[in-house]
Parts: structure tokens; C-alpha cells; sequence
């Protein structure tokens, strides 16, 4: 239903309750296709230091957007082994892949 900025509506309850079906089914879509975040690290065991390379979001395909901290690297990728390989080939120390979230957490669909 639309209405212009000066109209006022009422809603009937079998509107409310479409309406509530419809944010339940949008946050479980949202839920559903969050991307997982990590971030790539370059480690210095000799000295003892570490600094993140990048900070990226992988999504339910496998695919990879990242944004440089102190890379270069910025882009979308085909999964993460394809950033780690291109990363490994630019730089001189070992590289740690650090997951925010380890794992896509279970869908629990609520009643639709």
C-alpha cells in the first residue's frame, strides 16, 4: 500500500501481521546471508610484532571483498585461498588469517 507524506493510515491487523512476517523473514534473510568477517595479519615471530593487512568479509559463496589496513590490497576475490596466495606473493612475512566469526551461526526460522 502507498500513500503520500500527508496521508494518514491505519493499519488493519491482518496488515500488522503481514508486516511482522515480512521483518522476520527479511532479519532471517539477513541472518542467513551475512557475510563472516576476518582480517589478514602479517606475523614477525622474530620480533614478536604482528599488524593487520586487511580486513575482509566472506560470503555465503565463498567469494571475498577486502579493504587494505596497511596493504595495498583492496578488491573482491574468489575465496579466501585466492587473497592468501596473492598476498603470500607480495610480501616477506608469514600471514595469519584471523576469523571474527568462526563459524555462520544455525538459522532458527521463527514462526512465519
Amino acid at each position: 500500500m502507498l500513500v503520500s507524506m500527508n496521508e494518514t493510515v491505519n493499519p488493519t491487523a491482518a496488515d500488522r501481521s503481514g508486516q511482522a512476517r515480512l521483518h522476520r523473514e527479511t532479519e532471517a534473510m539477513v541472518r542467513e546471508e551475512a557475510p563472516l568477517r576476518f582480517a589478514v595479519c602479517a606475523v614477525n615471530e622474530a620480533e614478536n610484532d604482528a599488524a593487520i593487512l586487511v580486513w575482509g568479509q566472506e560470503f555465503p559463496d565463498g567469494r571475498v571483498e577486502v579493504v587494505p589496513d596497511l596493504s595495498r590490497v583492496r578488491g573482491s576475490f574468489r575465496s579466501v585461498d585466492s587473497l592468501l596466495r596473492r598476498m603470500r606473493a607480495c610480501g616477506d612475512h608469514p600471514l595469519r588469517l584471523v576469523r571474527l566469526d568462526p563459524e555462520r551461526p544455525p538459522t532458527t526460522p521463527g514462526p512465519l
